[in-house]
């Protein structure tokens, strides 16, 4: 409830600037070749056969508390900020380094080889790869030398990866979430409508049956509830509240 924050300026600092990103991509920023892309994955989705009571007539419908574990996926999402649809999503079985990759290389082939593409995410080790710097810096024409993984350069560590991936100079760059803030993700959002009206108290026979249910809701999503969302915060004013 209290998380430690060891420099809270800089916290401060990150915050706002995600903000001010969240609320320029909701003012109509996206009519220019510019997308803030919010990302995140759910992993550990089970696809659960209930055991479903009889509905009587003018009665609630009941469900068993038993179920049949019939496996499990993890989807990745990406939603416009400016507009709210799902502009790609995936199911991988696992959530590692080359499952993102694919995703971030699919997601960047839905708009043209000009757009300013913007990737607001958390601070997952998958999302700062060797693999990922690789990637953006040929999409980027980067020239120069991106040294080596864990000697020296861009590739040398964590690090000095994120910071090469977080260059607003870039046409690709990435904006990470300080921790403790999975709740500046707007994708997170949509994730909760997911789980409330799809997972909660779906019935899947297997994981192809949940993953088509998935599908088949991000679909209508696009066609009928998306919408930019109404973002009010802008940042934190005051000192640490919580500070000794």
């Amino acid at each position: 409830m209290f998380p430690k924050i060891e420099d809270w300026k800089e916290f401060k600092k990150q915050v706002r600037i995600i903000c001010q990103l969240i609320m320029g991509a909701c003012n109509d920023l996206t009519t220019r070749d510019y997308h803030l892309i919010s990302v995140d994955e759910k992993p550990g989705i089970q696809a659960l056969e209930r055991k479903e009571m009889p509905m009587g007539f003018g009665k609630p419908s009941r469900r068993e508390i038993e179920y049949i574990r019939r496996g499990k996926t993890c989807l990745i999402a990406g939603s416009e900020v400016g507009s709210g649809k799902i502009v790609h999503h995936e199911f991988v079985k696992r959530n590692n380094e080359w499952g993102f990759l694919n995703f971030i290389k699919q997601t960047t082939q839905q708009f043209n080889s000009k757009a300013m593409i913007v990737f607001l995410l958390d601070n997952m080790s998958t999302h700062s790869t060797v693999s990922l710097v690789e990637f953006v810096a040929s999409q980027i024409g980067y020239k120069k030398s991106l040294g080596k993984n864990r000697r020296y350069g861009i590739l040398k560590n964590q690090r000095s990866r994120r910071k090469f991936l977080m260059d607003s100079s870039h046409r690709i760059y990435f904006r990470f979430t300080p921790k403790h803030c999975s709740w500046l993700n707007p994708i997170e959002n949509w994730f909760s409508i997911l789980q409330r009206r799809v997972l909660n108290h779906g019935h899947f026979e297997s994981v192809e049956v949940l993953q088509e249910k998935i599908n088949t809701y991000i679909e209508y999503h696009n066609t009928s509830l998306f919408k930019p969302i109404i973002w009010q915060f802008t940042g934190f004013t005051k000192d640490n509240p919580i500070a000794a």
